[in-house]
């Protein structure tokens, strides 16, 4: 993330990435399909793909859905912010809503099992921190 912020290696830290969270979802769906898991684990896997799919969507379209915003004039912002692609913004939409949704797939396993707080309230927030940063990408 931080190699992304630095000017010099924007391209670099966005190519790292996105191979870096694709060879986790990669990784996620191999052993989705090899491994004998009970439905709710599959379903678990399914919910982590989405947050990973999410980071993907965010970090590879984060240039075309930020650049050239402006704020010393509000009127030209908006209209910068216009040039957008719509389907940037509908898929942004589509991914945020998908992050709410996997938050609450989390939250209930909080609900189900004690055992698996921590972990399971730190995906939530995690879900809920993705469709947050989503949703102020569009906007």
């Amino acid at each position: 993330m931080i190699a992304m912020a630095w000017y010099h290696f924007e391209i670099l830290g966005i190519t790292i990435q996105v191979v870096i969270f694709g060879a986790f979802a990669l990784a996620l769906l191999f052993i989705m399909a090899f491994k004998d898991n009970q439905r709710s684990e599959r379903l678990g896997s399914v919910v982590h793909l989405v947050l990973t799919f999410a980071m993907i969507w965010m970090v590879a379209t984060m240039p075309l859905m930020m650049s050239g915003e402006t704020t010393d004039n509000v009127a030209h912002a908006h209209h910068v912010h216009a040039m957008v692609p719509q389907w940037t913004v509908v898929g942004t939409w589509s991914i945020a809503a998908l992050s709410c949704l996997s938050t609450l797939w989390f939250f209930r396993d909080i609900k189900k099992s004690i055992k698996n707080v921590s972990s399971s309230l730190c995906h939530g927030i995690m879900g809920i921190g993705m469709s947050l940063m989503l949703i102020t990408m569009i906007h």
